[in-house]
């Protein structure tokens, strides 16, 4: 070939855009998560979704992380030009409080300010999954362009250059309006409920977000870790929670720092027959998981390889595999229902009447099961390794 690898091509410029900061740092972006997940974070100078998802704990590469960061980056690029033809700046760069030992700062998307009526508005374009639509907007959204807003109105706001250098100074803004707008990645031209979300400058949330920006700055200079909150529980969200980049249940990356003694205490505590038949449990679930994941890729392999062929055996000395293509006809009997009262054939009332006379009550068991063990996740920091790691050793409890 006389040629640059495409593939090459590809790796150099997904690298550019993921870059990192050059720092990790309490940041706007993630003053709405968890507090000891933003002290650890800085302490150890790590990304929390790095960690997450570098190598978690079904084996997924940091890859994905990459490629959902440079999925942000083509949907804010693909709106640029209309929201620039509509007087929107593309990534401006905001000191929310320029006065402050460590200054809080970021960039937001598109910031566009009216010296008539010197008004701002800031746009902040998320990518999340179809399956966060029912949680949208998130609380950390809203927190971060409500800094934004605030240092537009009592900050700094530049419009940059394409290298990302501040340029030219805007003035400060007497009204802030801010929009949080979500695009799915699975099909960005999907359009729902909510999707743009529109909210005006508040005060009161903003110095709320900038006393507890304070609150932990000293956390973080003292080495006094912040308490776990009340309502945290080891096994649910923000602790555990279902990854979008994996879709499977995963914990925060500091999970052990912040869980291991209260589970070690309630494991003493606990029937020893009852945690036996547990633990053997989880690690046959662990273990159904990650050789369901497996088979399931290798089917749908087999599958793309006999795309072509309708019927095909394969005899192997384990046994056969065959393939078969043929047609089901089956019928939906609820769309049927539906159907019946959308022609007028039934009404509604003598379908709520006849439900009773079909209904059937079970009594339904239930186990959730939420591991915290995997052969592929690298072993944390624990709590007798945290002076090794700059992390002061204060209980947690």
């Amino acid at each position: 070939m006389n040629f640059a690898s495409v593939t090459k091509l590809l790796q150099e410029v997904v690298e550019e855009l993921a870059k990192p900061d050059e720092e990790v740092r309490v940041r706007p972006s993630t003053l709405g998560n968890c507090p000891r997940q933003v002290y650890f974070s800085v302490l150890q100078k790590v990304d929390p979704e790095v960690i997450e998802n570098s190598v978690d704990e079904w084996g997924m590469g940091g890859d994905v992380v990459k490629g959902f960061f440079v999925s942000g980056k083509i949907h804010e690029e693909m709106i640029r030009p209309k929201m620039e033809a509509a007087g929107f700046h593309y990534q401006c760069y905001i000191v929310v409080t320029p006065d402050e030992d460590p200054p809080l700062w970021g960039h937001c998307d598109f910031y566009k300010y009216d010296p008539d009526t010197e008004e701002c508005f800031i746009v902040d374009i998320k990518t999340t999954s179809i399956k966060s639509k029912p949680y949208l907007p998130k609380q950390t959204h809203i927190a971060q362009v409500t800094l934004y807003l605030h240092g537009a109105l009592h900050g700094e706001v530049w419009r940059c250059d394409e290298q990302g250098n501040p340029v030219e100074k805007f003035p400060q803004a007497k009204v802030g309006h801010g929009c949080i707008f979500y695009i799915i990645r699975e099909n960005p031209a999907h359009l729902f409920d909510g999707q743009e979300y529109w909210f005006d400058y508040d005060e009161d949330e903003a110095q709320a977000l900038l006393a507890y920006k304070r609150y932990l700055d000293t956390a973080i200079r003292t080495r006094k870790e912040p308490p776990i909150p009340p309502s945290y529980s080891p096994f649910s969200f923000p602790c555990m929670y279902v990854s979008e980049f994996s879709y499977r249940s995963v914990m925060c990356p500091f999970w052990r720092l912040c869980w291991k003694d209260t589970i070690e205490r309630r494991t003493r505590d606990g029937d020893e027959q009852l945690q036996k038949l547990g633990e053997e449990l989880i690690k046959l679930y662990v273990a159904k998981e990650k050789i369901t994941e497996e088979y399931e890729a290798k089917v749908a392999l087999l599958k793309s390889t006999l795309s072509e062929i309708p019927h095909i055996t394969i005899y192997t000395p384990l046994g056969e595999i065959r393939k078969s293509t043929y047609s089901r006809r089956y019928v939906k009997w609820k769309e049927v229902v539906n159907a019946l009262v959308e022609e007028g054939l039934v009404s509604s009332e003598s379908v709520e009447k006849l439900i009773p006379r079909a209904e059937v009550v079970d009594d339904v068991v239930t186990l959730r099961i939420k591991p915290t063990i995997s052969d592929l996740t690298s072993p944390l920091p624990l709590n007798n390794e945290k002076e090794e790691n700059g992390v002061s050793s204060d209980s947690s409890e």
